[in-house]
């Protein structure tokens, strides 16, 4: 098996194939992925089959989430809540499963998707609109073992934009991914490489160049513990994550591409902790010992959050943003 963790040879060679995607289409594209596919793979590079309601850590049959984010004003001693940033309204099925998101912000703009699922609870088709206006539709396909094979991207005038077809090997465990153009031409593969608790992936362009790579490991109960990954395609560097018994990252560091001391790009060293409430909602965020984000929470009679409060400075207290959440339950 190819070594990615000390070999960046490869990407070097490559560096001319990196370009930022500016195109608009692509970038909702990107950021509709996020959702469209969900892909949270695990050691053994497998789909979380959980439910979205799972994944977030929600309780109760919940039938739908209206979050509201507020500015917070600082009014003679007293924090208020000032214009409204974004919101987002989330409704889910009865198993669980997100079938509409929808958000705005104060800028007008507005972004609707919505997902139908087959009788395995499998996605098969999501759709994106921006302001109204149908900007992408994606097909699923699923072999036997519920593995996806097959996704087929459409744009707004319901021509095929490109088509991505994975292969698994008998674990069922993701081993490559194939992505086309329309008109059937190779446009990238990925191969993943997998052995006992690590996996190396090697995503090749048209010409067979390494445009991206990352080397994760795992520790025995399935958290990534230690990943390597190329910054601007020309170093790697590490970051390593340390969990609770609740399997919450307590602490992630990122070190520089000689291993030898914390990164250093970006204006300063990364070292991040992070602290829990018993409901494993995140309460603090400390960043380089310096930078500290605390968040207060309410709950209702689940145990769901329906208020946040994000402050900064552990001392002063600033408070920089309130979000309310209204949560309506399946009966």
């Amino acid at each position: 098996m190819k070594d990615f963790r000390f070999d960046v040879s490869d990407i070097v060679r490559c560096k001319s194939c990196h370009k930022i995607i500016t195109n608009t289409k692509y970038l909702i594209l990107v950021f509709g992925l996020l959702f469209v596919i969900g892909c949270n793979s695990n050691v053994n590079n497998q789909e979380d089959k959980r439910s979205d309601l799972e994944k977030k850590g929600i309780r109760g049959s919940v039938k739908s989430r209206e979050i509201t984010e507020y500015e917070a004003i600082d009014k003679f001693g007293e924090i208020i809540k000032g214009s409204i940033i974004r919101k987002e309204l989330e409704n889910y099925n009865l198993k669980g499963n997100m079938i509409q998101y929808q958000t705005s912000s104060i800028y007008g703009d507005s972004e609707i998707y919505t997902t139908k699922y087959d009788e395995r609870d499998n996605k098969i088709e999501n759709v994106i609109y921006k302001n109204n206006s149908l900007q992408l539709k994606c097909n699923y396909r699923y072999d036997d073992k519920n593995n996806m094979i097959e996704a087929c991207y459409y744009q707004s005038d319901n021509v095929l934009d490109r088509k991505i077809i994975c292969k698994y090997d008998d674990k069922n465990n993701k081993i490559e991914e194939n992505e086309y153009n329309k008109d059937g031409s190779l446009r990238s593969k990925t191969e993943y490489y997998i052995k006992d608790n690590e996996i190396n992936m090697y995503k090749h362009n048209s010409n067979g160049d390494i445009v991206d790579a990352y080397y994760s490991k795992y520790d025995w109960k399935g958290n990534c513990i230690e990943k390597r990954i190329p910054f601007k395609l020309k170093e790697v560097y590490l970051i390593t994550y340390k969990y609770d018994v609740r399997k919450n990252i307590i602490e992630e560091i990122r070190y520089d591409d000689r291993f030898n001391g914390l990164y250093t790009a970006r204006g300063g060293t990364e070292r991040v902790n992070y602290m829990y409430d018993d409901k494993n909602n995140l309460v603090v965020k400390q960043v380089n010992s310096t930078q500290i984000t605390i968040w207060d929470y309410k709950y209702d009679n689940k145990g769901n959050y329906i208020e946040k409060i994000e402050s900064e400075d552990i001392t002063m207290r600033k408070v920089k943003k309130i979000t309310e959440i209204k949560i309506e339950y399946y009966m």
